[in-house]
């Protein structure tokens, strides 16, 4: 980040954790050892990738695996298409592939489910509320974590049932947004929802 910092890829127009996005036509972000500058301005976006990645050869660091794209792209796990943000199908063939597998064996340690759910964790950042799928999932996790044990009939159906919703884990960044917020409270026998509405202008 400081290195390209000095070639205009700056915190101002930096895409990161916890903060604002950024209002400008172009930014940026880094992840690990990962580079990426997106926006709506080409012309600009290939400017600041150009400047960031001589900035970063210019300290002794190797470059590879350069990419543009327009239109559709693909980064960090991530399908963009227009305004369409998906996970990668590669990514989600892997994790069905693996869930199906595991389902044919129907045992596992909760070590070994743990590591799936984490990637099931990851393709569904898109749209959280596929994770509220997840329940008996966990327990079983917990109470096997080191010894193999034949898989439970509701983790089985926790785990079904999110292989048929996958298709739907994608989301529409143009969609505008609710002037209804509701708050639903976790309860074992009941459930309470309190929904609220405001002015988007006055917000």
């Amino acid at each position: 980040q400081r290195i390209v910092g000095s070639a205009g890829a700056t915190i101002g127009n930096c895409l990161h954790d916890k903060a604002v996005a950024p209002a400008t036509d172009v930014f940026h972000l880094e992840y690990v050892d990962n580079f990426v500058v997106i926006g709506t301005n080409g012309t600009a976006v290939d400017a600041l990738a150009t400047r960031g990645v001589q900035a970063l050869r210019d300290k002794g660091l190797v470059v590879h695996e350069e990419e543009s794209s327009s239109g559709s792209i693909k980064v960090l796990g991530w399908e963009f298409d227009g305004t369409v943000m998906k996970p990668s199908a590669t990514r989600v063939w892997r994790v069905r592939l693996a869930i199906c597998r595991l389902l044919q064996t129907g045992r596992a340690t909760g070590k070994q489910l743990e590591k799936i759910l984490g990637h099931v964790t990851f393709i569904s950042l898109g749209r959280r509320e596929a994770l509220s799928i997840f329940g008996d999932t966990y327990t079983f996790i917990r109470r096997h974590y080191w010894g193999p044990h034949r898989l439970w009939k509701s983790v089985v159906r926790e785990l079904r049932i999110f292989c048929g919703i996958i298709p739907l884990i994608w989301r529409d960044l143009a969609a505008p947004w609710s002037t209804h917020v509701q708050a639903v409270d976790a309860s074992e026998w009941g459930l309470g929802v309190a929904s609220a509405e405001f002015n988007l202008d006055e917000v």
